[in-house]
């Protein structure tokens, strides 16, 4: 049943037109998907994915930068904390 090759099909011309079409606009609409993912707008010196990744980038950046900072922002609180305290004079 699952290794049944299927050698039956038969389509007119008309489906065989239709499919045909539908082929062919199925490549028109991935040709356009591609060409605005991939080529630069007008105005723009990148792709939309070249700008996507470089945003990315970026905010993987800061958040890395933030955490950096959260960090040191904490170790300061920590001494003033001691200084308070009198632990570090």
């Amino acid at each position: 049943m699952g290794n049944e090759r299927m050698t039956d099909i038969t389509v007119t011309r008309e489906e065989f037109e239709e499919m045909k079409a539908r082929q062919a606009e199925m490549q028109a609409l991935v040709t356009e998907i591609h060409d605005a993912l991939m080529k630069p707008q007008p105005g723009q010196s990148q792709s939309l994915l070249d700008r996507m990744a470089a945003v990315t980038n970026g905010v993987e950046g800061g958040t890395r930068t933030a955490k950096m900072v959260v960090g040191f922002l904490g170790f300061l609180a920590a001494i003033g904390i001691s200084m308070k305290v009198g632990v570090i004079k």
